[in-house]
């Protein structure tokens, strides 16, 4: 929904450097899927594979994105 994209985003805002942020960013990825953006979710997803490369949830956007019909 519009207000957990909002959620996602203020955290990222507040917190830059938390340890949270890639799993904010692969949040709001799964949120804008859910809404039918599949655009927007795309390019969260590729977000957090670039500037998170070894984070958990950069693990999971490959199988994500071809979900998506993107590669």
């Amino acid at each position: 929904s519009s207000s957990a994209l909002k959620t996602f985003q203020q955290l990222r805002e507040k917190y830059p450097l938390g340890n949270k942020v890639s799993a904010s960013l692969f949040a709001e990825a799964m949120a804008l899927k859910k809404m039918g953006k599949t655009r927007e979710a795309q390019e969260r997803l590729r977000r957090v594979a670039k500037i998170y490369p070894g984070s958990p949830e950069a693990q999971r956007v490959d199988i994500e994105l071809r979900l998506l019909g993107s590669e």
